[in-house]
């Protein structure tokens, strides 16, 4: 079992060696898997199937220690340990097992205490407020939006294992897999130590599991973050749709290929160009791999432009797709493309791009406005005076046109 499931474990095991009977109700069925693998020593392990007669049936056989009132029998034998496991909402079940819920406890998502909530939020929390206290916060969060199961979090917490209980946990000082990556993708303040502790290995290993590509530097921390830093920009624009060129043409990169991994690693770049400690590091980082990797001789299609940020390449090419529109008289999409973009990474790290962007909103807006006053001016022929009313009046009266 992993981390989060052997707290979990932990939590049941300890309710009934004090309580003896636990009746564990799960709606959303979260647990069925580790249910089926679990043992518990001294333990009888009931499960709900197909019907509660059946389950009854089952589970009656030691239940001679419970009196009428579902009570423990004072003169009974000492009463088994017995874990009762339902896949449903309890409120759905009629209390049909209220005997057993009455002798014992009751845990199941949302339950008080904390120690019998299995809400798998709380049970993940507990773990990684301890291990990656960091990145508990942002976990939790997609445990609520139901994209990580247990046996999903049971391989986190194992992969935050590999960076706490080694050297480069010491050295780098934290248990994030993305931090460690970008503190040693963005500087050169821990190669001296890495190679007194002679941790590049373990720092390899640790990129190779997290991120699924394997190095070729031999000891040297400049190679390795040459390495890491043109796997994470380049992997990232495979993670986008309608890339088969770029799949193609640096095919013989080792770079990953499981979702997985890919998604680890766009998390990362995002991260990386988020954060204003590391964000120079980055703009650095793109330059020089788009130079190395010829990125601006790619032909991407515009929708998976728009989906990415990794490169400056990507950027001026949608500035001269949007230019390109207003010149073919489609300001229409070119102001949306510039009302996007104008606020995005690269235009704020280049101003030029910013100002560029700017341009071709204004002239997008111009051009819009020009339309619809010849469309106006078919409409209303010789009449001066609605001429002179539209020119000063309306949401957009014609002099904007005059002022622009």
């Amino acid at each position: 079992m992993g981390k989060v499931s052997d707290h979990l474990r932990q939590l049941i095991e300890k309710q009934i060696k004090e309580l003896g009977i636990v009746v564990w109700y799960d709606p959303d069925g979260s647990y069925r898997a580790f249910c089926d693998n679990m043992c518990v020593p001294k333990t009888k392990i009931f499960r709900w199937k197909d019907s509660f007669f059946r389950l009854r049936h089952e589970v009656d056989a030691f239940l001679e220690f419970i009196d009428e009132q579902g009570q423990p029998d004072p003169e009974g034998h000492v009463p088994a340990k017995l874990l009762v496991y339902i896949p449903k909402d309890r409120q759905s079940c009629q209390q049909a097992l209220v005997e057993l819920e009455a002798a014992g406890v009751v845990i199941e998502p949302g339950a008080n205490p904390w120690q019998r909530n299995t809400r798998l939020r709380v049970i993940a929390e507990q773990v990684f407020r301890k291990i990656a206290p960091d990145q508990a916060e942002k976990i939790c969060e997609k445990v609520d939006k139901g994209l990580l199961t247990l046996e999903e979090l049971d391989k986190l917490a194992q992969e935050v294992d590999a960076v706490e209980s080694g050297a480069v946990k010491l050295i780098s000082g934290t248990a994030s897999l993305t931090d460690v990556a970008l503190k040693f993708a963005s500087s050169v303040e821990y190669d001296k130590a890495l190679k007194t502790k002679q941790a590049l290995p373990e720092l390899a290993a640790l990129f190779e599991n997290g991120f699924g590509f394997k190095t070729t530097a031999q000891g040297s921390a400049g190679q390795l973050r040459k390495e890491l830093r043109r796997l994470l920009l380049m992997a990232e624009i495979l993670c986008g749709k309608g890339n088969t060129e770029a799949t193609e043409k640096y095919s013989s990169l080792p770079l990953p290929t499981d979702p997985k991994h890919l998604e680890r690693i766009r998390e990362v770049c995002s991260v990386w160009r988020s954060r204003t400690d590391f964000r120079p590091a980055y703009v650095e980082s793109a330059q020089s791999v788009e130079e190395e990797m010829k990125v601006g001789d790619l032909e991407l299609p515009v929708e998976t432009l728009c989906a990415l940020e990794t490169f400056p390449a990507f950027e001026r090419k949608l500035i001269r797709h949007a230019e390109e529109g207003l010149l073919l008289g489609n300001p229409d999409d070119a102001l949306k493309l510039a009302q996007e973009r104008k606020g995005g990474f690269w235009p704020l790290q280049q101003p030029d791009y910013q100002l560029r962007w700017a341009l071709i909103e204004s002239g997008a807006r111009l051009l819009l406005l020009g339309k619809t006053i010849r469309s106006e001016l078919k409409k209303l022929k010789d009449n001066p005076g609605e001429h002179l009313l539209r020119y000063t009046e309306g949401e957009e009266p014609w002099y904007l046109l005059d002022r622009t």
